[in-house]
């Protein structure tokens, strides 16, 4: 990622200096902050998973793989978190909410997907309610998180992303097309 970064804005990148100690700390924290939030990430997706492959192993290998890519999935989850949930939900409604987060081609391949998979096994185990419960939290605690690392949570006004703390560290904002197309003579 950086360096696509570095060649997307290798003008408006500047050089960090390593004897400034602030600057190398707060790139730091940001650093070990950025980690973590990526670890706890991890660490729910994962609880998820297992609870819904705890319960149906069908629905988890449609929804495992794309908890933490797709926002409708996790408010599915977290709105129905059982399959007897989502199944007395029904497809028009399930299809609507996936249909806030998502295309309508989309929302509607992942409805056919979920329906397919909750066909596939007819058997109720035990704890499924209580894995409900785990799921519902499990998804409301998510988004945060995913919120919190995503790249566009702090744009200049061209967009591109900025640091939170030093406004040394933001990037150039002079326009530098002009010195490349004009006239040297």
């Amino acid at each position: 990622m950086l360096c696509d970064v570095a060649r997307a804005f290798s003008e408006q990148l500047r050089w960090v200096d390593p004897a400034d100690n602030q600057l190398v700390a707060e790139l730091a924290v940001l650093g070990g902050y950025d980690q973590d939030l990526r670890a706890d990430i991890n660490r729910l997706v994962n609880r998820m998973r297992d609870a819904l492959s705890s319960i149906h192993p069908p629905l988890e290998a449609v929804i495992g793989p794309k908890l933490a890519a797709k926002a409708g999935l996790r408010a599915l989850l977290s709105k129905y978190p059982t399959p007897d949930t989502i199944r007395a939900a029904g497809r028009v409604r399930v299809e609507e909410l996936l249909g806030k987060h998502h295309q309508a081609r989309t929302a509607a391949s992942l409805t056919t997907a979920i329906f397919d998979a909750l066909d596939q096994q007819t058997l109720v185990l035990a704890g499924t309610a209580a894995y409900g419960r785990v799921i519902a939290e499990q998804a409301d605690t998510l988004a945060p998180s995913l919120r919190a690392t995503s790249p566009t949570r702090r744009r200049d006004r061209r967009g591109v992303p900025t640091p939170p703390f030093r406004p040394d560290l933001a990037f150039d904002d002079r326009d530098r097309s002009q010195d490349r197309h004009s006239d040297p003579g």
